[in-house]
């Protein structure tokens, strides 16, 4: 996965000629094999719909998996072990005819160097999903083309998830990821797609409000603090421990200074979500000192979790 690497620290230094011209190489060359990034499991829970249809949710299940892991999202090759795992939840709350009202939870995890550990990454919940579907229907997507709210809402957290791990490789190495999540964004609120891609919205906590978080200039501190975590700190901690725990308490030196600025701060947020359990696991055997300052840390960043948190100086 050397391209990997390559990549990251080419966003980093942005040396986008370069990158068109290996990845036209690539391109043009016999070994160029693009390969799809993700897989991603899809599960529907229709239980709430009266009189439902299963065949149509087998239908909506197998197209929303198509469309997710048969596509390419970027121009870089994924071998088949390392492709993205990741989960789509659906909760249907409603059917009226072809319109779908559901609730959305969406979660990718990250493999660890050295390890068979996978790291929870991404955990969001998204409570506006409406769209349209008819059973059968192939979902159309067109970068730059709003063709369909569901189509918008898939490539659009498959860019978050490609961001979310890229930028775990390397410093800002999601960045073009985000940009493509960013103008999904800006192409469906502007076409009058439904409830969620807003940035009316009052709490700042919708999908237009999560890729801001991640762009604006304050969210560049977070995001290179979410490559120190997992490349610094879990993927050392397989033959120097001590030093990746230090560098994952200097992650979350980090999230607490965003915290004090952007209380909100959805990004936050929502990796704090997803690495509660991880963080209790990986420091209640840690030393004592590293256990007092990783609970003090977690229970200022995330004070509604104290007691769960107190497990780490329990131990």
């Amino acid at each position: 996965m050397w391209w990997m690497w390559w990549w990251t620290g080419c966003v980093a230094r942005r040396c986008y000629r370069l990158l068109v011209v290996v990845v036209g190489f690539w391109v043009l060359g016999r070994w160029a094999v693009v390969g799809q990034e993700l897989r991603c499991e899809v599960r529907i829970d229709y239980s709430r719909v009266a009189e439902a249809d299963p065949a149509y949710f087998r239908s909506l299940k197998q197209t929303i998996q198509e469309f997710l892991n048969g596509r390419t999202w970027t121009e870089l090759r994924f071998e088949s072990y390392e492709r993205i795992v990741c989960q789509l939840t659906l909760q249907v709350e409603e059917v009226r005819g072809d319109v779908v009202r559901a609730r959305a939870m969406v979660q990718a995890v990250r493999p660890v160097y050295n390890s068979t550990y996978t790291s929870p990454l991404f955990v969001y919940r998204d409570e506006k999903w409406q769209f349209t579907y008819t059973k059968g229907e192939q979902v159309q997507y067109t970068e730059g083309v709003y063709t369909s709210e569901l189509s918008a809402l898939l490539a659009y957290y498959a860019y978050v998830i490609l961001g979310m791990y890229f930028d775990t490789f390397g410093p800002l190495g999601g960045t073009p990821f985000w940009q493509k999540a960013q103008a999904i964004v800006e192409m469906t609120y502007t076409s009058g797609g439904g409830e969620g891609w807003s940035p009316s919205d009052r709490k700042r906590q919708n999908r237009y409000w999560l890729v801001q978080w991640f762009l604006q200039p304050g969210g560049e501190s977070f995001r290179q603090s979410l490559y120190l975590y997992h490349r610094h700190g879990l993927d050392r901690m397989a033959d120097q421990m001590s030093e990746g725990l230090q560098n994952v308490l200097s992650a979350l030196e980090s999230w607490k200074k965003v915290y004090e600025e952007y209380p909100q701060h959805l990004g936050l947020r929502v990796v704090v979500d997803a690495k509660r359990e991880e963080l209790i696991g990986m420091f209640s055997g840690a030393p004592i000192r590293q256990r007092q300052q990783a609970y003090n840390l977690l229970i200022h960043i995330d004070p509604t979790h104290r007691q769960q948190y107190s497990k780490i100086i329990r131990s």
